[in-house]
Formats: structure tokens, C-alpha cells, sequence
């Protein structure tokens, strides 16, 4: 989605209305996890803080994406289905704005599946899961909204417990991705190739209270093994609250991509079905 076009001079008052609006949103957040933090200890069912606990929810994200081609602003549904304690199946359909192209529709998809084979939190080795992780090209690249591309990702979750009280853990997860060459006449010639690749991330979990966690991840990206030219360096931070004990959460999201300079700054709303 890289492109000469010119910047129009309303793609810098969205900006400058979208961020302040969401860096607001982060502090409010913030300010009611450190409320919670001093609440009295309360059992609750769900558990959210650790990722190889998986629930039926749905997570209504409002997201704005900063790079230095253009700028997105939309809505994006996560609904995720658990048939049972071990299984999960998530779907994502981000509906974006790009303000440089002026258009609006349908990004590309996101499918997911989980599966847990071991759990307990009790031991130092907490859990052990498998996922695949598939991006279909449903947005158009013509319009900067997709990336004209197949993404398919297999992958491996560990958990490991860090002190008694299970308030700090840390599930590294080992990728597989493959990337299938670009459909779009568009997409520049030296970027239609195939790409196999490695992620590995680090999923770090902080537990404040029973109602506030922070998830700290980095992640090593390596999009093409024979290209280092695209290996990335990722950071994604996320707090969250919980607003009702096994019905709602709230939480914000930050994602940056240092080398390729893009930053997706989100907040979201989470119902548990």
C-alpha cells in the first residue's frame, strides 16, 4: 500500500482529532486501573491476562493506523467462538477509512483457530497450545485497504508461570508464516515474490489486581528468511480493566512496527457471551 500520492491537508485534521481523542481514552483507562488496584481481592471465573485461557466473547476495537504512506481509521469486530475450555475460533472484520485514498470499506479478514493441549498454572510450565493464524486478501490494495495477499501462519504457545502468586507470566509463541506473491497489478514489482518466514514473540502478562493487567509483548518478525531487509521489530502494549466480572472489559491497544515506522493506536470494548 505504498504509493506518490499527495497528502490532503484534511488527512492532518484527522489526525490531530483522532490521537488526542485516544490518548484521552488510554488515560481514563489508566486512571480507573489504578483505582481498581487497590479494590479488595475477588475470585472471578474469567481470566483474560493469561492468552491460553480462551472464552466466547466479542471485542468491538475503534483503531487508527499511522504510517508513513497513509492513515486508516475504523471499526473492527473480533468475535471468538469456544466451543469448549480448549478451543477457540476468532474472526476479525475490520471495516477502515483511508483518509489519503478517501475510501472506506472492508480490510482483510482475519481467521484464527487455538487450541490448548496442557494447563496449569500451578507449575512453572503453565500451558502448551497450537494456532493457525490466517490473513485472506478481502480488502483492496487499489483502495489501501488490503494487501492484495495471502498470510498464512501455524504456531506454537508456551506458558510459563513466574512467581506464587501467578500474577507475572511470560508465553512465548514460535511462528511459521508464508505469504503468498501479491494479486494486485498494483503492487510493485521487487515486492511480487513469495515470502517464508519466522515470528517470535513474548507475550508478558502483569496482574495490578483482580481487575487490571497489562499485557507487554515484543516481537521479532522475520518476513523473509532470504531478505533481511523486512525483518521487523514490534511492540505491543495492552491494559486492561474489567468493568463487570465475567460480562464486559475494557482495554486499549498499542502496536508498533519501528522499522517500517507504522503505529496502531486502538481502544476496545469486550462483551463475554
Amino acid at each position: 500500500m505504498t504509493g506518490n500520492q499527495k497528502i490532503n491537508p484534511r488527512d492532518h485534521r484527522s489526525k490531530s482529532f483522532v490521537v488526542p481523542m485516544i490518548r484521552i481514552l488510554i488515560l481514563g483507562v489508566l486512571l480507573m486501573g489504578c483505582r481498581h488496584s487497590y479494590a479488595q481481592s475477588d475470585p472471578k471465573k474469567k481470566d483474560n491476562s493469561k492468552p491460553t485461557n480462551v472464552y466466547s466473547q466479542v471485542d468491538n476495537f475503534l483503531e487508527f493506523k499511522n504510517t508513513p504512506e497513509y492513515n486508516t481509521f475504523g471499526y473492527n469486530p473480533r468475535i471468538s467462538y469456544a466451543p469448549h475450555e480448549n478451543h477457540a475460533f476468532i474472526l476479525d472484520v475490520p471495516l477502515l477509512y483511508n483518509f489519503q485514498y478517501e475510501k472506506f470499506g472492508l480490510s482483510d479478514i482475519r481467521i484464527r483457530y487455538f487450541g490448548v493441549a496442557y494447563r496449569n498454572y500451578d507449575n512453572f510450565f503453565g500451558s502448551f497450545g497450537a494456532s493457525l493464524d490466517i490473513y485472506a486478501p478481502t480488502g483492496k490494495y487499489e483502495n489501501g485497504l488490503g494487501t492484495s495477499s495471502w498470510r498464512i501462519s501455524p504456531g506454537l504457545t508456551f506458558g510459563f508461570i513466574l512467581n506464587k502468586m501467578k500474577t507475572i507470566s511470560i508465553f512465548p509463541v514460535l511462528s511459521y508464516i508464508y505469504t503468498t506473491e501479491p494479486t494486485s497489478d498494483q503492487v510493485p514489482e521487487e515486492l511480487r515474490e513469495v515470502d517464508h518466514g519466522v515470528s517470535l514473540q513474548f507475550i508478558s502478562s502483569f496482574v495490578v489486581s483482580d481487575d487490571f493487567f497489562i499485557l507487554i509483548t515484543p516481537i521479532l518478525d522475520f518476513k523473509d528468511l532470504e531478505d533481511q531487509r523486512e525483518d521487523e521489530f514490534i511492540l505491543e502494549i495492552e491494559p486492561v480493566i474489567d468493568i463487570a466480572k465475567d460480562r464486559y472489559q475494557m482495554g486499549i491497544f498499542y502496536r508498533g512496527a519501528f522499522v517500517s515506522k507504522a503505529h496502531t493506536y486502538s481502544i476496545y470494548f469486550t462483551l463475554f457471551i
